[in-house]
This record gives C-alpha cells, sequence and structure tokens, in this order.
C-alpha cells in the first residue's frame, strides 16, 4: 500500500475488493472526455486493534465503464482529516493514485472519532470524495486477580475502558467449551481519569480452568470493544 507523507466500513471492504477484481480486467478505451457526473472518489478505512490505533484509509477514483482509465492513474490524492467533536478540517497527507486508481495512507495513533475526506486532482479537475466517519471501538484491558478457596477460586475481574464512559455497563464473558463466550455478570464504569474509565467485578466462584474477556457493547459514538482472553488455572 502507498503511504502518505504522513468498521459502513466492512461492506465498503467488500465493495472495495470487487472493484479490485472487476479493474483486473482489460477494458477498451474509448476516446473523448469523461463527464465529470461520471467521476466519483470512493473512501473507506479500516482501524487495527493491534497495534492500537493502527488505520488504513483506503479508497480508489471511480470513472464510467468502458473510459479510459489512464485518466485516474498517477493522480494527486489530498486526504483531510477532522477530529471529534468535528469543529475543523485540516490536510494531513497526500499521495498518488495507483494504475488502477486506488489509493491508501496509513494513520498511527487513531484513538479518537474522525471524519475523513479525499480530493483527487485529475485534469478535469478536483473531485471530492464522501466524507467517512470512522467510530473508533472501545479499548478494552483487564486484569484477573484470583485467591483460592475450597475446591475452587474467586476470581475478580477489573481493568480500564478507553475513551471514558461513567456509568456505561461493561460485560464479565467466561468461555464455554459448548457454547462460547457467555456473559457471567455485568458492572458499571467509574471516573474518567486520564481519557480511560475503571471497572471492577464481584467475585466470581469457579470450579474449573477457564477464559475470561471484557466486553462493551457499541453506542452513538464508538463500536465494540473487546479485551484479550485470560485463562485462570483452578489448582
Amino acid at each position: 500500500m502507498a503511504g502518505g507523507r504522513t468498521h459502513s466500513v466492512g461492506r465498503f471492504g467488500a465493495l472495495l475488493a470487487g472493484a479490485m477484481a472487476i479493474c483486473a480486467l482489460a477494458l477498451p478505451a474509448t476516446a473523448g472526455a469523461q463527464a465529470a457526473g461520471d467521476i466519483k472518489v470512493r473512501l473507506g478505512a479500516h482501524h487495527y486493534p493491534r497495534p492500537w490505533g493502527l488505520t488504513y484509509v483506503y479508497g480508489y477514483i471511480r470513472v464510467a465503464k468502458g473510459a479510459d482509465e489512464t485518466i485516474r492513474r498517477g493522480k494527486q490524492v489530498t486526504l483531510e482529516q477532522s477530529v471529534w467533536p468535528f469543529t475543523s478540517w485540516q490536510p494531513i497527507g497526500s499521495t498518488t493514485t495507483e494504475f488502477n486508481g486506488y489509493f491508501s495512507f496509513r494513520r498511527w495513533n487513531i484513538i479518537n472519532n474522525q471524519k475523513f475526506r479525499a480530493t483527487a486532482q485529475l485534469d478535469s479537475g478536483a473531485y471530492v470524495s464522501q466524507v467517512l466517519v470512522l467510530h473508533v471501538p472501545f479499548r478494552a484491558r483487564m486484569t484477573v486477580s484470583v485467591r483460592k478457596a475450597k475446591k475452587a477460586a474467586l476470581v475478580t475481574v477489573s481493568g480500564k475502558v478507553r475513551p471514558a464512559r461513567p456509568g456505561k455497563t461493561v460485560a464479565i464473558q467466561r468461555r464455554s467449551p459448548t457454547s462460547g463466550w457467555r456473559t457471567v455478570t455485568r458492572t458499571k464504569l467509574r471516573g474518567a481519569t486520564a481519557g480511560s474509565s475503571s471497572f471492577k467485578s464481584r467475585p466470581m466462584r469457579i470450579r474449573h480452568d477457564s477464559i475470561f474477556r471484557v466486553r462493551v457493547r457499541s453506542d452513538a459514538l464508538n463500536s465494540v470493544g473487546m479485551s484479550g482472553g485470560r485463562l485462570v488455572h483452578v489448582r
């Protein structure tokens, strides 16, 4: 992927993959100018949980079927960014399109919701993409403390969730060998320190080795977030 100087995302990813397959075919070029209404700049993004904040913003220049493909090759594309609460736009990088009109930007440390838009400079003028809103997932981190009990163990799950959302419910889940992840208890997020909220469950008695994780439901601002699983041994 080409980098600048510097997830609906899932649905667009499928669209992008299909478009790349179509563009791999040799389409006949047609003479004549491309109508401005037939040129579109489409944009998508994918946020990676590891390393946290790594995000690829990608897109392509779409032209009419059978149009001269060369009009979208090697064109300059500028990416702009607006950070929550979305009061202004700032240019954050530029790149050039590949032979089939595709482009991408690699962005690090995206920890807050963002808006993106891209402007492509073609011979016939400047073309602006749709505004793409990236809802960053909640980032959940957890620790597990274990106390011995008679023929069992008492497990307490605690941790932090970013961004801070005091009062939001957090689900403590346990993995079952037959039915997958199941919620065994819930607790509330508390406080807002350094951009995160904390949680702590009540002690849970378990009699067999278990895997726990934390799940935070999506809301209007952020998408669903889950911690990694932690194995607890009962000795």
